[in-house]
């Protein structure tokens, strides 16, 4: 198959696959959000990581982390897919575009579910609105620590890679291992032999950087203003029970610096991964039956469909 071929027919593999979920829009104060809304029962709300947008926390946070019988809402944060930009965006804002959502379709009390990127508007969540915050589970979460100056290329660079669809699909098709080292939380750890499912989860999280145009705000927000601002959350002041789950060989936001973080926060708990990077490749069991008893701990007894079967 000619190069162009296969670029078209991937571009449109990845459109069509946006297109396939039902996601849906409100507008609220701090702008329009998009969300996907599936399943029934106590709820969660799932916070995307950088790269991604409702589509890519629905496939690797809530599809592969809440079990049977939950609720999940997922938003597009800033600047991802369907999700505006405010002017002078913050993290802070972010929480409370979160609440405003909420708001708009009447729920009240969530368990926030954050991965990478979206941990920082997730604590501020936690912090600005406990009333409604059962308890907070951070996945391979953005941490504080001096990491958050060191490895950003220009932001001019930056954005202009993750802008372009041709320069993303060339790096993931051809050169899978520079797109790698250029977003760090797709590295593959020494040590780790990724079994077929990992594998195949490498690849969703690559193919999931395409249709850049409608996700680059958002990346540029999160690479420059909400990943650093984590150093400036007094983590003293989030009130609500929180689990860490993060791996040892994470080679984004490194484990001691997670440690760190979670010692900080009042009822925290660590849950460790010895290894599977950020992506967590491998099965981890027992982190998985820690994550489901949380979920059940704060948010009490669920029915027994599951998000797959509310599709």
């Amino acid at each position: 198959m000619r190069v162009m071929d296969r670029y078209r027919r991937d571009m449109e593999a990845a459109r069509g696959r946006l297109a396939s979920l039902e996601r849906r829009v409100v507008d609220t104060p701090l702008g329009r959000i998009e969300y996907i809304d599936r399943g029934e029962g106590p709820v969660v709300l799932v916070v995307h990581g950088i790269t991604q947008g409702a589509d890519g926390g629905l496939r690797e946070l809530a599809t592969d982390l809440v079990p049977a019988g939950y609720r999940v809402i997922v938003p597009s944060r800033f600047g991802y897919l369907g999700s505006e930009m405010p002017d002078g965006a913050t993290p802070e804002m972010q929480a409370d575009a979160f609440a405003a959502l909420l708001d708009a379709i009447g729920v009240e009390g969530v368990l926030v579910l954050a991965g990478s990127a979206g941990s920082t508007s997730a604590l501020h969540f936690a912090i600005r609105h406990h009333h409604r915050t059962r308890a907070l589970l951070l996945v391979s979460a953005n941490v504080p620590g001096q990491h958050q100056a060191k490895g950003l290329p220009p932001k001019a660079f930056f954005s202009a890679i993750f802008a372009s669809d041709p320069i993303l699909w060339l790096m993931i098709t051809y050169l899978p291992g520079l797109m790698a080292r250029l977003s760090q939380v797709l590295h593959v750890p020494d040590g780790v032999q990724p079994t077929q499912e990992d594998v195949a989860k490498i690849r969703r999280a690559m193919e999931g950087v395409l249709l850049g145009r409608l996700r680059v705000s958002g990346e540029v927000f999160d690479a420059f203003v909400s990943d650093p601002a984590i150093n400036r959350i007094d983590l003293s002041e989030v009130p609500v029970p929180t689990m860490v789950v993060h791996a040892k060989d994470d080679m984004g936001p490194p484990y001691p610096a997670a440690i760190a973080m979670a010692r900080q926060i009042p009822c925290a708990r660590v849950v460790t991964v010895d290894r599977g990077g950020h992506l967590m490749l491998g099965p981890h069991p027992a982190a998985r039956h820690e994550v489901g008893a949380f979920l059940e701990e704060f948010l009490g007894k669920r029915r027994l469909a599951t998000v797959a079967e509310a599709a």
